[in-house]
């Protein structure tokens, strides 16, 4: 990336206002604009920033989300500046001084808006922060070359830029970083007290049976498995604590690469699988769809959003180097367009978010509706109904810990003298329990008997599929639905007011203004928000943003207590559902565990391939698109069976059928259309379609389609501020990356 050095001076020269009595306001942009083409040299505070600047962590706000709590903040978004190094200190030593006051003021500059002129989004700020954090440990591992402690950034050249994108693309940070090799040397030292040999470190996924028994061995006699709680057995997983110790790594680092994952799983002989990479602490009946074969996760190489991801940080720090010239490479002696497009020709493409079978999703359908339908609204009032008792004998106990009290005394009592309503009796429902039972995961217990606690978490996964099946939306938005989510016409129409998680700037997220949703939609969120103000009322919230989401739980750790839902949480509850319906495994033992995303792109691919591109704006309204061109780059990408070329070729035949007739294109939108039309009529030497079988020509254009042509369509605003669906047809083959 090269640029060009600026006269500061004579830059800030020709900033100047185009009249002599400029307004106030055009004061204050001229020197807000002065202020970001400078180097900064104001205080290193800001409203943002809830901690002391040298605190090692910073604790920063999140819109609403953030508030004060007994005196304490809660709801912050957090950086830890304590990062573990390869060299066993932490970025906060006094050693690394430089390096971390680099790193904290380019975090700064670019959350204040010092790239861009606008304040980056909080995900965006955050990725940008872990990016960075791992840059840091390359250039530790790299001492020797970079001098990180002394130099800060300033010694990243050329050929290091080239290599760290290459080995990113090559396996992500977990390659840059060597992970696999330092947790194998790490561990191989301390088994047999000598280096690694060579061979082992070649083939780090197949190791001699004998080596990996020794390996098995030593870490049954030092502790060397993970234990879960309170338990005497150990999971089976290699602990990524002793890892961490073994390779100065963070554990967080250890457990999220599947490549390592599966490496060490020729050491965790009771998570042996014949073909899959199991979890070690796998929480439902089955795994999921998503679990990887083993021999791929062996493989796996990492993708281009991986190599994109550092990239725009390596960006980023660049076009702040103004700020911190001495500590950050210069741009002129680095080209980073070119690291970037050798590095992604190395990289896999991303994965796509998998397409619920069609048959699997509806039975899911069918059975939330039962919920929703049959259960929910006798479920919320018997729950509300022995909660209310319990609360009440919770407020008038004396014991030190009533609550405590009141599910081992209590409860019992309550439930067998609370009738149970007709409608959950005659379903063969029969609560003896509350909460979980503490004998372990029994799922047919689940199915059969299920406490009443399960059936509310089950209810509340089957109100979710509800939601996000019959209106598309990100995990974060349905997590975060206002109580007041639901929004109703003069008609008697439904409407759904959501965040949009892709619309944001700095901490503030765009509303939808409001989604159609179907009736029996609007009937969930009225059940839930009957809980919702029950249970605040019982608990007595005085939590104004727990108060105000739809979704309120108790909190089963805690009775009493409020629970802060959140994506997780809303993933462990479509968990309970699914085992509760119980649709049987595939042929290698997985089971389709339903997620907000999977189901966002059901809908908008069910509905595309209903109404094809008829309903294309329609897709991209009720999906909070901006543009047309964004949802259609997602339905290419994610539509399965390579199929997006019979439909769009079934769409061009229908516009040269129309055209053939009228040779009229829409306000002159489609020179393409009219090229395509001359190149089937140059095909045939024809001077009309209607001269030519249409059986022949429609083959020529589904043919023409799978290669040569594709369609793009795209958005236009008009006159009188709305939304226009344009389709052009354009030569050369559709990009699906």
């Amino acid at each position: 990336m090269s640029a060009e050095v600026f006269d500061f001076k004579q830059l800030l020269g020709s900033l100047r206002l185009a009249t002599d009595q400029p307004s106030e306001l055009q004061l204050q942009h001229l020197t807000w604009t002065r202020q970001r083409v400078k180097p900064y040299d104001g205080h290193w505070q800001a409203p943002w920033l809830l901690s002391d600047w040298t605190a090692p962590q910073w604790q920063t706000t999140d819109g609403s989300k953030t508030r004060q709590k007994d005196d304490q903040w809660v709801g912050t978004v957090n950086v830890d500046w304590a990062l573990l190094l390869p060299d066993n200190s932490h970025l906060t030593d006094t050693c690394y001084a430089t390096l971390l006051e680099t790193c904290r003021r380019l975090s700064f500059l670019y959350r204040q808006g010092y790239v861009g002129g606008n304040p980056p989004s909080i995900a965006s700020w955050q990725r940008f922060n872990q990016q960075l954090l791992c840059l840091c440990q390359w250039l530790v591992l790299e001492h020797s070359r970079y001098h990180p402690e002394t130099y800060s950034l300033s010694l990243l050249d050329r050929a290091g830029l080239e290599r760290l994108l290459r080995a990113i693309a090559r396996g992500d940070w977990c390659e840059a970083h060597g992970l696999v090799e330092r947790c194998l040397s790490g561990l191989y030292q301390a088994v047999f007290r000598e280096p690694c040999p060579a061979k082992l470190m070649a083939e780090p996924g197949n190791w001699p049976q004998d080596t990996c028994q020794a390996v098995i061995d030593w870490l049954e006699a030092n502790q060397g498995y993970s234990y879960s709680g309170k338990s005497v057995e150990h999971t089976g997983l290699v602990s990524r604590v002793l890892l961490g110790r073994l390779t100065s790594v963070s554990v967080k680092s250890l457990t999220k690469n599947q490549r390592l994952n599966a490496v060490l799983r020729q050491f965790e002989p009771n998570l042996a699988h014949p073909t899959l990479l199991i979890r070690g602490r796998q929480r439902t009946e089955y795994p999921n769809q998503s679990t990887p074969m083993r021999q791929e996760a062996l493989h796996t190489t990492g993708c281009k959003s991986s190599v994109e991801h550092a990239s725009k940080m390596l960006r980023l720090v660049l076009m702040l180097y103004r700020h911190q010239p001495e500590h950050l490479p210069s741009p002129a002696t680095l080209n980073l367009p070119a690291a970037v497009s050798s590095a992604v020709k190395l990289a896999a493409m991303d994965g796509h978010t998998p397409f619920i079978p069609i048959d699997t999703g509806l039975q899911y359908l069918n059975h939330a509706l039962r919920w929703v339908v049959l259960y929910g609204d006798a479920l919320v009032d018997y729950y509300l109904a022995i909660m209310s008792q319990l609360s009440a004998k919770a407020d008038t106990s004396a014991a030190q810990t009533p609550w405590n009290k009141v599910m081992d005394f209590d409860l019992p009592k309550v439930l067998c003298q609370t009738p149970l309503p007709q409608t959950l009796k005659e379903a063969g429902f029969v609560f003896t329990q509350l909460s979980t039972p503490k004998t372990g995961r029994d799922f047919d217990r689940l199915r059969s008997q299920p406490t009443l606690h399960q059936a509310l978490e089950i209810y509340i996964g089957a109100v979710t599929v509800v939601i996000a099946l019959m209106k598309p939306s990100r995990d974060c938005e349905v997590a975060n639905l206002p109580r007041s989510c639901l929004l109703r016409t003069y008609g008697g129409h439904y409407w759904l007011d959501s965040d949009l998680a892709k619309r944001t700037r700095g901490e503030r997220r765009a509303r939808t203004g409001g989604k159609p949703i179907p009736v029996i939609t609007a009937r969930a969120i009225q059940q839930v928000r009957k809980l919702n103000r029950g249970l605040t009322k019982l608990f007595g919230e005085d939590d104004n943003h727990l108060r105000n989401k739809l979704f309120y739980l108790p909190n089963p750790t805690k009775w009493g207590t409020g629970k802060e839902v959140n994506p997780g949480s809303l993933n462990s509850y479509l968990d309970k559902f699914c085992d509760y319906v119980g649709l049987p495994p595939d042929e290698h033992g997985r089971r389709w565990y339903l997620r907000i995303h999977q189901m966002r792109k059901w809908f908008l691919l069910l509905l595309f391939w209903s109404g094809r591109y008829d309903v294309l704006d329609a897709a991209r309204w009720i999906a909070g698109h901006t543009d047309v061109e964004h949802l259609y780059a997602y339905i290419e990408r994610e539509f399965p069976g390579g199929k997006i070329g019979q439909l769009e070729a079934e769409c061009a035949i229908d516009r040269l059928a129309e055209y053939d007739t009228t040779q009229v294109t829409v306000d002159g939108e489609d020179e393409g259309l009219a090229e395509l039309y001359q190149h089937v009529l140059r095909q045939f030497q024809v001077k009309a379609l209607n001269m030519v079988p249409e059986r022949e020509w429609q083959a020529l254009v589904e043919d023409l389609f799978e290669h040569d042509y594709h369609l793009a369509p795209y958005s236009i605003t008009t006159d009188d501020g709305h939304k226009r669906l344009c389709i052009s047809i354009r030569q050369g083959g559709r990009k699906t990356e």
